[in-house]
């Protein structure tokens, strides 16, 4: 970025302004740099207005809403949410509708509206299995993984115990397919989340712990904030209350 304001503006240079800008926040992410990703996020969306390009606007609304959501700024989040989707309806833009629609499954998942996550997953995979992809939208795992996960997750808070088992198997299948291990912890966490709130404790800690452990080893730390408390309310139902407390304290 530095370099960049030493070379002449041109179209290429711009675009490697933008670009640059839109890999930056996954970095930042996982550094726990919440409100500097909404600042490298703000700074590439005049770059794209600059370049009259729609296709990057959508992409840096799009990266938007999840920035919004880690700071449960969800209003706002819902705003640069439709905002993204409208410009990926224009240009007919399949990746950044489906990438759009599984951060935006965060967002209701936090604003506790489970029953709109089941219908917008349930679509975004079906969408995934129908059509191509037009062009790649970089998220740090596949929608397949994502959208699984937060339908997982939202049946489970529904209390529709009987349905995940498929939803489960399939999630853990394509995660370990991927070999990312944001994708594998994640699979692992949302499996183990519907044992926790079962009240099956055995299992849901060997799913948390895998989910830790993959986490770890792949410097996932963000997602780590969020795993590892899950883990302790297991081994608090397990009767292990002194390990409980210290991965409470670790989370």
């Amino acid at each position: 970025m530095a370099a960049l304001r030493h070379l002449p503006e041109s179209r290429v240079t711009l675009e490697n302004a933008f670009d640059i800008r839109l890999d930056l926040r996954l970095t930042l992410n996982q550094l726990g740099e919440l409100p500097r990703v909404l600042t490298v996020l703000r700074e590439a969306e005049p770059i794209a207005d600059k370049l009259d390009d729609d296709w990057r606007r959508g992409r840096v609304y799009w990266a938007m809403v999840n920035a919004h959501n880690l700071r449960s700024e969800l209003d706002a989040a819902l705003t640069v949410g439709a905002r993204a989707r409208q410009i990926a309806d224009a240009l007919d833009e399949v990746g950044l509708r489906v990438a759009t629609t599984s951060a935006l499954e965060q967002t209701h998942f936090y604003r506790g509206e489970y029953a709109q996550i089941v219908g917008l997953a349930r679509a975004n995979l079906d969408l995934v299995e129908r059509l191509p992809v037009d062009r790649s939208v970089r998220t740090s795992a596949p929608a397949t993984v994502y959208d699984r996960c937060w339908l997982l997750r939202a049946l489970t808070q529904l209390g529709r115990f009987t349905e995940p088992t498929e939803v489960a198997d399939t999630l853990i299948t394509l995660a370990e397919r991927t070999q990312l291990p944001i994708a594998q912890g994640l699979a692992q966490y949302a499996v183990g989340t519907v044992h926790m709130w079962k009240g099956d404790w055995s299992p849901a800690r060997a799913f948390h712990e895998r989910a830790v452990r993959i986490l770890q080893d792949g410097e996932q730390v963000l997602q780590l904030s969020y795993v590892i408390g899950p883990l302790a309310w297991a081994l608090a139902g397990l009767g292990e209350a002194d390990e409980a407390a210290n991965r409470a304290s670790d989370a």
